[in-house]
């Protein structure tokens, strides 16, 4: 878990470069079926940074629920995702604060993994994978598919 958090504030705290693109995003989308049920996630990202940029975005993901029985709460998140840019593809890794631990995202906090594509200057779509790379408990993860929409 120290390790865990070092690693989040290191990446927090890596020397920005010249601020080339800075801007909003806002994203909505779906996870995938797990025990049967898709969530809906959102989230509201802002995204900086020069060659690399870098993205903090705040969001949700529903509920699963089977009947009675809940899977997985609603969960709230935090994350930092540094994207590397391969013409309109982009690669992301970085961390996610979680808001709870359930069985589909084990951990407080998972790792994330993004790889996205530019539509246009506005448009993105984006494949966000989150998992604990089983270092705590089962490690089902998260897989998020989401359209999202850059303006200044």
């Amino acid at each position: 878990m120290r390790k865990t958090l070092a690693m989040f504030a290191v990446l927090l705290l890596l020397p920005l470069a010249t601020t080339a693109h800075a801007g909003w995003e806002i994203g909505a989308g779906l996870g995938d079926e797990i025990f049967g049920q898709t969530p809906a996630t959102a989230q509201l990202s802002y995204s900086f940074g020069g060659r690399f940029e870098q993205v903090v975005s705040v969001g949700g993901i529903g509920e699963r629920q089977a009947g009675p029985r809940e899977i997985s709460r609603a969960t709230a998140f935090l994350s930092y995702v540094v994207r590397i840019p391969i013409k309109r593809f982009y690669f992301g890794l970085g961390l996610l604060a979680s808001s709870e631990k359930n069985a589909v995202i084990s951990s407080t906090i998972p790792y994330t993994q993004t790889i996205g594509w530019r539509v246009n200057d506005r448009w993105m779509l984006e494949l966000r994978h989150i998992s604990n790379l089983s270092r705590e408990g089962r490690n089902i993860g998260e897989n998020l598919l989401t359209l999202n929409y850059g303006f200044d």
